[in-house]
């Protein structure tokens, strides 16, 4: 084959490469002396309009700055620059984004002289990870309106019984006055029973609002466990008892026991963990629930543990992975136990299926130091 014939061949391979080339005169104020056919496909100009031009003469100026400054960072890297994801606002196509490699090429005597590009075309993929993003992102909202569902329902419950026994006892005092039978005993008896129930609701709201805390990044902070337990209790006490859903929890701390955590985040965990128990135990003739918690070797541990069928060892590698779920269609999105693990993780903790355990039994782990 001819030097000319060689030289040729090299030409069409460099005209139809499946992804962008192009190249830079750096002594010609970085203007454009090569542009190929698949530069013009993804930027939209075709090599009339491009050689001999710069990156200012067709780009907003912002990003021929981007651009320019990217070039001269690759001749003073003196390397190749890879540069995974950079947006190209094409003046026909529209936003563009490009996976780029720059190449840094020299004269004789070292001198900056040709800046060779390589560009591939990531704008469908980029799209399709914001499509994907989005989804979940719904998922994720879904997720935490069916939880504000199902929180809802506990709340009304929790509610409407001490609601009905305060009800109660004032109307009692109210028909003992119209027919002047009170005596003070009486009116003492009434007045601390809807003391104690008053006090009991105030207790929900507070746990109400401490556990749908809108800040999802609250600050880290010493916080009392115990607070943070019997707070989201006060959610399912009354839902358990409803459904005869023996609840027990022991805690093998002091009362003043504290850890640094995301109080609202650790709730939202120790709830997602009685929600799942809850639904797993309600429809069984034997229905309990435990929570131990306990300091074992520098940890703080919550153990969750409920009188459900033991997961199936195929089932277990997948329980945290991001929308599964063992639920009927409709009943679960899946994303419980994998935000629950992704909060834990920026607690410097963990949360895990006890395997050893002889029932169903998940740890939630806190370092204490």
């Amino acid at each position: 084959m001819t030097k000319l014939n060689s030289l040729k061949l090299l030409e069409e391979i460099i005209e139809y490469l499946p992804c962008m080339l192009f190249a830079k005169s750096v002594k010609n104020d970085f203007r454009f002396i090569l542009w190929n056919k698949q530069a013009e496909v993804i930027v939209g100009l075709t090599k009339e309009q491009a050689i001999g031009k710069n990156d200012y003469d067709f780009f907003p100026i912002d990003q021929g700055n981007f651009f320019r400054q990217k070039d001269l960072d690759t001749f003073k890297k003196k390397e190749i620059v890879n540069i995974p994801e950079e947006m190209v606002q094409s003046p026909t196509l529209g936003e563009r984004w490009l996976h780029t490699w720059k190449v840094p090429l020299f004269d004789e005597a070292g001198n900056p002289d040709i800046l060779l590009g390589i560009s591939l075309d990531i704008t469908e993929s980029k799209k399709l990870q914001k499509d994907i993003e989005d989804h979940r992102l719904k998922l994720v909202h879904s997720a935490k309106l069916s939880a504000l569902g199902e929180m809802a329902g506990g709340i009304a419950h929790e509610i409407n019984n001490p609601l009905t026994i305060i009800l109660g006892w004032a109307n009692r005092l109210k028909s003992d006055a119209e027919k002047n039978n009170s005596t003070s005993e009486m009116v003492l008896n009434s007045a601390t029973k809807i003391i104690d129930t008053s006090e009991r609701i105030v207790k929900i709201i507070k746990g109400l609002k401490a556990i749908s805390h809108e800040k999802d990044g609250d600050d880290f902070a010493e916080h009392n466990i115990v607070d943070i337990i019997n707070e989201t209790l006060s959610f399912c006490s009354e839902r358990f008892k409803n459904n005869a859903i023996a609840l027990e929890v022991v805690f093998k701390i002091p009362n003043d026991f504290k850890v640094k955590c995301q109080s609202v985040q650790l709730g939202q965990v120790l709830l997602n963990l009685l929600n799942n128990a809850y639904d797993v135990v309600t429809s069984l003739k034997t229905k309990w629930v435990k929570i131990l918690v306990e300091n074992q070797n520098g940890k703080l541990q919550i153990r969750v543990s409920d009188a459900g069928p033991l997961i199936e060892e195929g089932t277990r590698g997948k329980i945290f992975q991001p929308f599964f779920t063992t639920k009927e269609v409709g009943q679960g999105t899946g994303l419980g136990l994998s935000i629950s693990k992704n909060i834990m993780t920026q607690h410097k903790g963990d949360i895990y299926l006890d395997e050893k355990a002889s029932s169903t039994t998940f740890v939630v782990e806190l370092p204490t130091n």
